[in-house]
């Protein structure tokens, strides 16, 4: 502000706008012209971003999630395949434990038939042996 005298007159344009009587001030001019320029640019703007930009970037984005998709789904059918796989393998390792066991349970009992038929063939001969020594020891006598 400028002192001069008991006025003060503002300098800066802000404080003279600020301090301007409204109804005085002019009018905002539209230039018709121009806003149809304008509006014509931003629509020309909005159809290239959209056929150069965004079109091209929703169709890569497009495409990926596709790709991702099939991807998924090829994930989803190893998956079956190897769980399928694993049940496969696990039955067929339950099913080689009980053959296993069957056969030591054959073998122990053939094991233990041979064991038992070499003994009774052992005392068999014992029998015959002692036989023997009897038939023997009574002739001595």
């Amino acid at each position: 502000f400028c002192v001069s005298g008991d006025v003060t007159e503002p300098r800066s344009p802000v404080v003279r706008f600020l301090n301007a009587d409204l109804n005085t001030a002019d009018p905002m001019k539209i230039d018709w012209l121009t806003l149809v320029a304008q509006i014509v640019n931003f629509l020309v703007l909005v159809w290239l971003l959209q056929r150069f930009l965004y079109g091209p970037i929703i169709s890569a984005t497009n495409q990926r999630e596709a790709k991702i998709a099939d991807r998924l789904t090829e994930a989803t059918n190893v998956k079956q395949a190897a769980e399928e796989s694993d049940r496969l393998f696990r039955e067929k390792l339950e099913e080689l434990a009980n053959t296993r066991e069957s056969l030591q349970a054959t073998k122990r009992i053939s094991g233990l038939s041979k064991a038992k038929s070499e003994v009774q063939e052992a005392r068999k001969e014992w029998h015959r042996g002692l036989a023997r020594e009897k038939k023997h020891c009574c002739n001595l006598r």
